[in-house]
């Protein structure tokens, strides 16, 4: 992608021909990093006397505007400058430059420029030839100053003095202008750019253009690529912190550090970007505690992508070594001490860590070996997952269970599920595993079976009858509501159809039938839907009238 808008910007610097060429992007994507560090070698030599780089940000008015590209205004090398005619003008601007760069923050500051300011800004413009003007920050321009008079001003520069501009902007911002100014932007726009570019930064180019060079560096582009971060404002931010951190991190394990370096990434990430595609940081910090048993339960399906793009990156639940990275992002406030003191109290999670990869690898091992090793396998993967046991998610014991099926061995399958299942024996409020990130994949229907029956203690704690009302109120159906269906027999469902009138009795056919409408339907939906059309067709075959009531949502029966 940069390749190619190297290649486009430079088509447009060796022009003899001037040109406006606007580079648009993202906040943060490094448009103006990338600019200043490229133009120069995308120069033809001796194409331009002078470059001047201006950003608009909070410039008001037009003659401020004028005087700052004459008044920033550098010889480029290998050029040689004219000097123009006005030998004061000339002798007077390195001055005012040295002045204003180093000592002003505004010309007016400047005794010596005071007398003449009125002067240099009505003749500053007269100067201004044969230059490459770069205009930032378009969309932080001062409200004063209207976007039709810079666009003007552009046209004029490029007609009139023999300039090229270029024009770097943020197309989202311009976007939230007020309307007027956002109308002439888009007004003038295709009159005065001649070429147009978008911005884009992958996370790997963006990872290495803002971190430094230190230990964390390979482990934070690893998960800024996870994320998929590309603003290089955020990412500066995760390296300053990550900087912090760093010198507390000598002499530890590479688990210790990875796993630091991915809290890191994914809490500034959610801090510093205020874009509703991230989810914010309170929605991190719940999703990180509740961990396993976070339900989808009333996510959106944006929530739910959050979710995944997260869970790919293999998070733990939050420990003392983040919540004091928490409180570095909170409070602005680092305890170099109470750092270290969490550190020396999470050397477990390198060990929790390590036994979980050892029963990865013994997984791998079963599967990827022509060996006649039936016991050995078998008896490795058990000892392996109980040793795991404690850092294990529902998806780890499927993949277990799985190799103890295929074989055949059922009485091991028991002993997975019940040693999983002991862990959590202390646990007396009812959790909601089918809605959570792990247990909506499970498919194990043995899994499945003995998490409902003990455990979780997911029986219904109120009728068919209730789970009725509430679709017909158009409620969204959570795993309670499921499990009621599911265990419901037939006989239930045909008795409350039978007592249905008006829309109620619609809303219920209609939700039935459209069920199994979904891609990712679930077995147990799959159940619920067969059950309640074999009731709805036992109605119909009472009498014709039912028959050609129900013959409407496609709910036939044969004579």
């Amino acid at each position: 992608m940069q390749g190619a808008i190297e290649k486009t910007v430079k088509d447009v610097l060796s022009s003899p021909v001037s040109e406006v060429l606007s580079i648009k992007g993202a906040w943060g994507v490094g448009k103006t990093y990338w600019w200043k560090s490229k133009f120069r070698s995308l120069i033809k030599p001796g194409r331009f006397d002078r470059y001047s780089y201006v950003s608009l940000f909070g410039v008001e008015n037009l003659k401020d505007l004028e005087f700052k590209i004459f008044q920033e205004a550098v010889a480029l090398e290998g050029t040689k400058v004219q000097q123009k005619s006005n030998k004061y003008i000339s002798r007077l601007v390195p001055k005012i430059s040295e002045c204003f760069r180093r000592r002003f923050k505004t010309v007016e500051e400047i005794e010596v420029v005071k007398k003449y300011l009125p002067d240099l800004k009505a003749i500053a413009l007269s100067k201004v030839n044969n230059y490459l003007i770069c205009l930032d920050d378009f969309e932080r321009k001062g409200k004063e100053l209207g976007s039709d008079k810079v666009m003007g001003l552009i046209s004029y520069l490029k007609e009139e003095k023999d300039c090229t501009v270029v024009l770097i902007l943020n197309e989202d911002e311009i976007d939230k202008m007020e309307d007027g100014d956002k109308n002439y932007y888009y007004k003038y726009k295709e009159k005065v750019i001649g070429v147009e570019v978008k911005f884009e930064m992958i996370p790997e180019d963006a990872a290495m253009i803002a971190l430094s060079t230190r230990i964390m560096k390979e482990y934070i582009t690893k998960y800024v690529c996870k994320i998929g971060v590309t603003n290089i404002r955020i990412i500066q931010k995760i390296d300053r912190i990550s900087g912090l951190l760093e010198p507390c991190l000598n002499g530890y394990d590479h688990i210790v550090i990875d796993a630091i370096a991915r809290t890191t990434v994914i809490l500034c990430w959610s801090y510093y970007t205020k874009d509703l595609e991230v989810p914010n940081f309170e929605f991190i910090l719940r999703f990180y505690t509740e961990k396993t048993y976070f339900s989808y339960k009333g996510l959106s399906v944006e929530e739910k992508e959050w979710c995944e793009k997260i869970d790919a990156c293999g998070v733990d639940s939050l420990n003392e070594v983040d919540f004091e990275i928490v409180k570095i992002l909170r409070k602005g406030i680092f305890d170099e001490k109470t750092f270290s003191e969490s550190l020396e109290k999470t050397k477990y999670v390198v060990d929790a860590r390590r036994r979980k990869e050892d029963l990865f690898t013994a997984i791998d091992t079963f599967w990827n070996c022509l060996e006649c090793n039936q016991e050995e396998a078998l008896e490795l993967l058990f000892r392996k997952f109980g040793d795991a046991l404690p850092v294990l998610e529902m998806n780890d014991l499927e993949s277990v269970v799985y190799i103890y099926q295929v074989l055949e061995q059922e009485d091991m399958v028991e002993k997975c599920i019940n040693k999983y299942l002991y862990m959590f024996r202390t646990r007396k409020d009812k959790i909601d595993w089918r809605g959570s990130m792990y247990g909506r994949y499970v498919k194990n229907e043995t899994i499945k079976k003995e998490f409902d029956n003990n455990l979780f203690g997911l029986k219904p704690t109120h009728t068919l009858n209730d789970v009725f009302s509430k679709i017909i109120q158009r409620e969204e159906c959570d795993a309670d509501d499921i499990m009621v269906l599911y265990q419901s027999d037939e006989g239930s469902y045909l008795e409350i159809l039978a007592k249905l009138r008006g829309s109620g009795l619609k809303i219920i056919v209609l939700f039935f039938v459209e069920l199994i409408e979904r891609s990712d339907v679930t077995t147990e939906e799959s159940e619920i839907h067969n059950k309640a059309i074999s009731a709805l067709k036992t109605l119909a075959g009472q009498c014709k009238i039912n028959e050609v009531r129900l013959s409407r949502y496609g709910i036939t029966v044969q004579r």
